[in-house]
């Protein structure tokens, strides 16, 4: 046999090497300060006005609905209610800064 050519593998567990990546360093607390900060920003300036926006049409759109509704009862209005207004209206007003 010329040429052949033998391997000898090693009964055990594999071995599985995580691989490098940003989220398992560390960061110091200026860059998590930075982060902070923009994310807040962020919310503050965009996300929450969108919010608010939503909340405006989804109020707007919870008149035609509620009123389809009303064959159903109370609990089909309260649930379009909760979906079209105080969803939204909570993730505008109710949640901390920054927390996206």
């Amino acid at each position: 046999m010329t040429g052949a050519q033998t391997t000898t593998t090693v009964p055990g567990p594999p071995v599985v090497a995580e691989p490098a990546s940003p989220a398992n360093e560390p960061q110091s607390p200026i860059v998590d300060g930075i982060a902070w900060i923009g994310t807040t920003t962020m919310d503050v300036l965009v996300i929450r006005p969108l919010a608010l926006v939503a909340t405006a049409v989804g109020a707007c759109l919870f008149v035609p609905a509620a009123v389809m509704g009303l064959a159903e009862g109370k609990d089909s209005r309260d649930q379009v209610l909760s979906q079209f207004v105080l969803q939204s209206w909570n993730y505008a007003i109710s949640r901390d800064l920054g927390d996206l």
